[in-house]
């Protein structure tokens, strides 16, 4: 699409949240920047911020997004909204896959899919099945559905399995910001923070009511830590809002407690707060750049 005379094009990239989970098009952290932004220039220059987001995607799909959009669509500036549970590994159909989830090779790949959605389709549907996960593990554990519970890699961000997951998206961030740099195109990295990072309050009610295992580290900003000072050798700027979440009161997430505690999904506030982040950066960097 030809970018109209006179407009600045941000094209930011990312996963659920990006796409604007369980909250309203407007509400949405891009399009509540872009209607800041336009709002504070008048239209000189024209603000677009486009947002590319799908379920379930991580930095590899990501990257793979911008290599395919930059080229088409002329943006001025590139944000990848990098979710911290990017890191946690696509699991593949393989022995190696069915063996880490405690299948032997004969009962195949179907008994694994099946088993696994099933336990996802469950939590999302049924309030009593979440109830009882939560509370009788052990008998969700007997009938395969569940596991015994560990720290998953997007929680904790301190075992070598976590690390060596991050430095894999570390190099696509690398990969990303080449391929763009060789077009001229400057890249951004806004950092989605959890819930259970904003206060002692949220950290609480995912350990105790959602009884969500989670590292210590996580809780006290370490992700955040390790990926700015990434991004930082790497001359990438860091968007962070993790401290106006922190200093923020209300409920900013997606706390479906019967149902599914959503740490990961911002509501309506966490987005504003997003977009509010994202606003001044953009506000920031168009001010720096040249005039043409």
């Amino acid at each position: 699409m030809a970018k109209p005379p006179g407009t600045v094009r941000v094209v930011v990239v990312g996963d659920s949240v990006t796409f604007g989970t369980s909250v309203r098009i407007e509400d949405v952290f891009h399009k509540a920047a872009e209607r800041t932004l336009n709002d504070r220039y008048g239209g000189r220059p024209r603000v677009e911020v486009w947002g590319m987001g799908v379920g379930g995607a991580n930095t590899t799909w990501e990257r793979r997004v911008i290599q395919l959009a930059a080229p088409r669509y002329s943006p001025d500036l590139v944000v990848l909204a990098f979710n911290l549970n990017d890191v946690q590994p696509i699991l593949e159909w393989t022995e190696a896959a069915l063996a880490a989830n405690g299948l032997p090779r004969d009962q195949g790949w179907k008994r694994f899919v099946c088993v696994r959605c099933g336990d996802a389709y469950l939590r999302g549907q049924s309030h009593l099945y979440h109830y009882l996960r939560n509370r009788l593990p052990s008998l969700t554990q007997a009938v395969g559905l569940t596991r015994e519970p560990r720290v998953s890699f997007d929680l904790d961000w301190e075992s070598e399995e976590s690390l060596r997951s991050w430095q894999r998206m570390a190099l696509e961030i690398a990969e990303i910001q080449a391929f763009l740099s060789a077009r001229g195109i400057p890249l951004a990295v806004l950092v989605i923070p959890m819930d259970m990072q904003t206060g002692e309050a949220a950290a609480r009610f995912y350990r105790e009511e959602a009884r969500v295992r989670f590292s210590t580290g996580l809780v006290n900003g370490l992700p955040q830590k390790i990926i700015g000072k990434f991004l930082a050798g790497a001359d990438i700027p860091c968007i962070d809002p993790l401290p106006a979440f922190r200093a923020d009161g209300s409920q900013k997430f997606l706390r479906r407690v019967w149902a599914e505690a959503d740490y990961n999904h911002p509501n309506d506030r966490g987005h504003r707060l997003l977009g509010d982040a994202l606003e001044r950066y953009v506000g920031a960097w168009i001010a720096g750049r040249p005039r043409v």
